[in-house]
């Protein structure tokens, strides 16, 4: 059993800019995009809507490897998750190479030359930053002021926070300031973090201040400490 993380996300940027970031989960999903053209906060709320109720991933089959190994196949899930914005390559979902590399050693290759990882645990890691791909719980928008909106999210992770998906994602969304906070259900990894352009800006860790506070009050309360001095974050 995974020690869970869970993780709160803010987007900021411009109407235009965020609604680019959700049409990227809608076109990976197979559905048109929506017109950036005078895009507002309803706009991206409807965008929002149509995302949740048709975004997909796609995941491996779950059929399992016998000695010397067979394909499986990928089947598509609804939901939100790490995948579909940035969706894994077909040989990590199709050629278990992590629990049976010796068995598919060609491909094996193929992925630490084109990925520099082999298997997908170590993919997962790399690009996502956690064990598994994961589904978001809650996806939403709202306007801070005239000229700049925020794309809340959260999702829970398995053993380390997703920093790194947000390093990937902004990459292609430069223009656009990822902001998250993250607490290990154990207080053992808590802080948070800014990312523009591929970098992370600011990194803050918390875990002594949190497990501090464990000790003089209880978990609830230092993890509520914690959300407040991350909105602050935020806003700053």
């Amino acid at each position: 059993m995974a020690n869970i993380v869970s993780n709160y996300i803010s987007v900021k940027g411009s109407a235009k800019d965020i609604l680019s970031l959700i049409n990227l989960g809608l076109k990976n999903s197979g559905v048109d995009e929506l017109s950036a053209d005078n895009a507002d906060l309803a706009t991206l709320k409807d965008a929002v809507k149509t995302l949740c109720e048709k975004g997909t991933f796609r995941m491996g089959d779950g059929k399992p490897f016998e000695k010397g190994g067979v394909e499986q196949g990928i089947k598509v899930e609804k939901g939100v998750c790490f995948s579909t914005f940035l969706p894994i390559p077909d040989t990590f979902l199709k050629f278990d190479t992590t629990n049976h590399e010796d068995a598919f050693a060609d491909e094996a290759a193929k992925q630490k030359k084109e990925y520099g990882v082999v298997g997908w645990y170590d993919y997962n890691c790399a690009f996502f930053g956690c064990k598994w791909d994961s589904e978001f719980d809650t996806i939403m928008v709202n306007q801070s002021s005239e000229d700049e909106y925020v794309l809340e999210m959260s999702v829970e992770t398995a053993w380390s926070p997703s920093v790194e998906f947000f390093v990937r994602l902004s990459k292609l969304f430069p223009t656009l300031a990822f902001y998250g906070g993250y607490v290990e259900e154990f207080g053992q990894l808590v802080g948070y973090y800014k990312v523009v352009g591929g970098k992370v800006l600011e990194d803050v860790d918390k875990t002594d201040v949190f497990n501090k506070r464990q000790e003089e009050e209880d978990y609830d309360e230092a993890y509520d400490l914690f959300l407040e001095e991350y909105s602050d974050f935020i806003i700053d």
